[in-house]
């Protein structure tokens, strides 16, 4: 019974989305397909055959998987979803700070941040943001990030996790390395005296300071008028997440100098 179109059927729901990207990983019977996305039988096999209807999705021998058909969708449709999700749930972040400091590619790519959060300070807790900064870097496995600004707390734990061994990789502008040079010569020399800290130099502006870890991405950008948010993040820990913070400070990385 084809009552509504193609498009309507994934948007109005998440439950139909969630089985078509569960699938994409390979076929699944029904009770692996309920135990996976928390859902009672009977509601799974109305999403089901509705699935089965538009020819998304094949049974056979109590197994049920994506057609080729429901691939192509799947693949051309998850990245217009994830992208609403993101202005969706941290529509407040998007509207006070100013997106266009995302490089272009990387807006494009927005989408791979739908299970970030919006972190912010707030008047039961001033620092929320930055303690939740400090506990991310003395927990990492290995650092990277990407830096316009020194904040000495902030500096001072990623020399503490540099000097016990931590394999640490920053992109900094050029005014921040002038500005250790200058005002913190002996903090930037033991940096040096780790043989497992790198820094790359970039020469112009970094409006997405970010810290990178083996598992969580913590960033923040510019407010409209220019100036600096130093109480709101986006924070993430998804595979997709991680990939989106990588390939960002490797953009940064290329364009950058080897210190």
């Amino acid at each position: 019974m084809r009552d509504s179109d193609l498009l309507s059927l994934l948007a109005s729901s998440k439950l139909r989305r969630d089985i078509l990207i569960y699938l994409e990983s390979g076929p699944k019977t029904h009770s692996e397909l309920r135990d996976h996305l928390g859902v009672g039988p009977s509601q799974l096999s109305t999403r089901l055959r509705e699935l089965l209807e538009y020819d998304l999705i094949t049974a056979e021998k109590k197994t049920f998987a994506l057609t080729i058909q429901g691939s192509i969708i799947l693949n051309n449709y998850c990245p217009l979803a994830n992208t609403a999700e993101v202005f969706d749930r941290l529509g407040s972040f998007w509207r006070l700070h100013d997106i266009g400091c995302i490089p272009e590619e990387f807006r494009r790519r927005i989408g791979e941040l739908h299970t970030a959060e919006y972190i912010k300070d707030d008047t039961e807790d001033m620092n929320r943001t930055t303690k939740m900064l400090l506990k991310i870097i003395r927990e990492a496995n290995e650092i990277s990030g990407l830096s316009s600004i020194y904040d000495d707390e902030i500096v001072d734990t990623i020399l503490k996790k540099a000097k016990s061994g931590t394999p640490v990789e920053m992109v900094l502008t050029d005014r921040v390395v002038e500005k250790m040079m200058n005002d913190h010569n002996k903090i930037l020399k033991e940096f040096y005296e780790c043989s497992n800290y790198h820094d790359y130099v970039f020469d112009g502006d970094i409006k997405t300071p970010l810290i990178l870890t083996d598992s969580t991405l913590y960033f923040s950008t510019y407010f409209i008028d220019g100036t600096f948010d130093t109480q709101s993040n986006i924070v993430g820990h998804d595979p997709a997440t991680l990939k989106w913070g990588r390939d960002l400070v490797d953009y940064y990385k290329a364009a950058a100098k080897k210190y």
